[in-house]
């Protein structure tokens, strides 16, 4: 037996990453009022079904790497984590971003949250389009950067990705699946024994839902002056390729993960929801600042 071999390909897979990940959340230390304590609860390869299975038509089955829960550091809301993680070989080490600056304009982000109802003793999941996180650069709805195109670069910049087994999209999809499906599992049924976060969670009325793809490659976002495009192609001196420790993601969300209610209890099918991609080495301070929402309703 090669060991060395053996282990090589093992961490290929990513197991070992998901499980870092795992444990760095669930000892993530916050300082409250003063006093250090574990502010997230976690669990891995959590499983989900959506749509369901009806009769002899099986549902669409499959698992999360993690969903993490903790509560606002202000005490307001709940918040979930539906977590992919995505181990990034040599061959996809480089996630360039495209980002549309005009769009900002008039696109806002697609956030989920749900709302428990004392009259009918029911939890409604809605559609919010103010829900901003200032400790992370989000303070408004101009802020987020709404990336929209990725291309996947090896470690040396030379060879651009076409594996679609490879393609970023495919994490950040499970996570938003996940997170429809989990939102549509009552909080009864959540199995609350093990994930349960480090406050009473029955106190809580509004639930954030937050997708996110945690990963080990280097993030950018290409910025440059679309009126400078010569015959489809940008000036290499005209174009920067800033890095990044997070950005959001507009994902496209096919039909069947894309209906909602807004507050006034209107259906919406939602064209993109904003997904987090994170950079693993910079979990410290996403998971401090993440825990300062703003939600206006």
């Amino acid at each position: 037996m090669d060991k060395e071999k053996i282990t090589n390909l093992y961490n290929k897979t990513g197991y070992p990453f998901q499980q870092f990940c795992l444990e760095y959340i669930r000892n993530f230390v916050c300082k409250d009022g003063g006093q250090e304590t574990n502010c997230y609860a976690a669990v891995s390869e959590y499983p989900f079904t959506y749509p369901k299975s009806n009769g002899p038509n099986l549902g669409i089955h499959s698992t999360i790497d993690i969903i993490a829960v903790t509560s606002s550091c202000q005490q307001e809301y709940l918040m979930f984590l539906i977590i992919e993680c995505k181990k990034a070989d040599e061959e996809i080490k480089n996630w360039i971003f495209n980002a549309d600056d005009k769009e900002k304009e008039f696109r806002k982000s697609n956030f989920v949250f749900s709302l428990y109802n004392d009259n009918d003793k029911h939890e409604h999941i809605l559609l919010t389009k103010s829900l901003f996180f200032p400790e992370l650069g989000y303070n408004n709805i101009h802020s987020y950067d709404h990336c929209n195109q990725v291309i996947e670069l090896r470690e040396d910049f030379k060879k651009i990705n076409l594996n679609q087994n490879l393609k970023v999209y495919n994490g950040i999809y499970q996570c938003n699946h996940a997170s429809y499906a989990f939102e549509r599992v009552t909080p009864k049924n959540r199995n609350i024994e093990v994930l349960s976060p480090p406050c009473d969670f029955r106190s809580f009325k509004k639930t954030i839902y937050l997708p996110i793809l945690i990963t080990t490659a280097n993030l950018y976002i290409a910025k440059y002056n679309t009126n400078e495009i010569k015959e489809g192609n940008v000036n290499p001196n005209q174009i920067e390729y800033i890095p990044k420790d997070w950005l959001t993601y507009d994902f496209p969300s096919p039909d069947f993960i894309n209906r909602y209610k807004d507050i006034e209890n209107n259906e919406i099918d939602i064209e993109k929801r904003t997904t987090f991609v994170v950079n693993y080495k910079s979990l410290e301070k996403f998971l401090n600042k993440l825990r300062f929402p703003i939600l206006d309703v």
